[in-house]
């Protein structure tokens, strides 16, 4: 027997697109595969895999370690497939004995034989069996599938039963869902803010569960979680609620002539409570001009 190998180099993509025929032809296409009584390989610094063929006529060939592989044994550090494409033969490793055989018989049949016509029963019955228990062993395993069945009811949407789930688990509610479990409390009482922050936590991506975030942030005089909530929301989608809160915002941190101009844009998008606000806002700066006044 001989061993023949050759040694091929990775290709710069830049390089290759130079290539002619020729050079392509010989950096890629592997010619000699199988020959008599010889194992040809090619050794590629594509991740360093090795393709080969081995073709026994009347001898057993013995797959021997290349120089590159820089080991004892061929497969010392390596994994290695076998397609038999020729008639019946074997492949030993060392106790271990792997018959490659029958493969147009079991192939004929597969693609003869309908299942329900009795093909298993017909490979079962080849040369023995011994072809059907090496599949049974080697191949099948990876080809079942388990078809399952699921059935499941699905409950009518109950607040009372919300409010249970909104303590223990509740990631298992829609936003919409606590949304309409925090109305059943006071506006503006804990149970009503705890929801929102609940919301916001569970889904900290969403814009309108920050939009209500923010606003129970002011409602407790929480200016930094409030600011950080509002930053998470896109004006343009929410602009009459989100200049009211910026305007409530700006108002408690004493920046009276932006919370002025939010306030002004919020009612004119036809929000009430923003108009509440700005009374509120006038308040303010009329105590402050007040206080500016008895100071001097």
């Amino acid at each position: 027997m001989r061993t023949n190998y050759e040694i091929r180099y990775a290709a710069h993509p830049e390089d290759a697109k130079s290539y002619d025929t020729k050079r392509i032809r010989r950096d890629f296409l592997i010619e000699k595969v199988f020959s008599p009584n010889e194992v040809n390989m090619v050794y590629s610094m594509y991740d360093r895999m090795v393709v080969g063929g081995a073709m026994p006529v009347g001898e057993v060939l013995q797959l021997e370690a290349i120089d590159p592989l820089k080991a004892p044994y061929f497969l010392t550090r390596r994994e290695m497939g076998i397609f038999n494409v020729g008639g019946p033969g074997e492949v030993r490793a060392g106790d271990a004995v792997f018959e490659m055989d029958y493969k147009e018989e079991v192939l004929d049949i597969i693609n003869t034989i309908p299942i329900e016509q009795g093909r298993e029963t017909k490979l079962m019955q080849l040369r023995g069996g011994v072809p059907y228990r090496f599949m049974l062993k080697h191949i099948f395993p990876s080809l079942r599938v388990a078809i399952c069945k699921v059935s499941y009811d699905i409950k009518n949407f109950n607040l009372d039963e919300a409010k249970e789930v909104i303590k223990r688990r509740p990631q298992n509610l829609s936003l919409n869902e606590m949304f309409m479990v925090a109305n059943t409390y006071p506006n503006g009482s804990q149970e009503f803010i705890d929801i929102f922050e609940t919301a916001v936590r569970i889904y900290p991506e969403s814009e309108i569960a920050n939009m209500n975030a923010a606003t129970a942030a002011l409602s407790r005089n929480d200016l930094i979680n409030a600011e950080r909530y509002l930053a998470k929301v896109r004006s343009e989608k929410y602009p009459a609620e989100y200049n009211n809160a910026m305007g409530v915002l700006t108002l408690m941190e004493g920046e009276y002539e932006a919370s002025e101009e939010y306030l002004k844009t919020a009612v004119g998008l036809g929000l009430k409570a923003a108009g509440d606000n700005l009374e509120e806002l006038a308040k303010k700066k009329t105590n402050a001009a007040d206080i500016e006044r008895r100071n001097k």
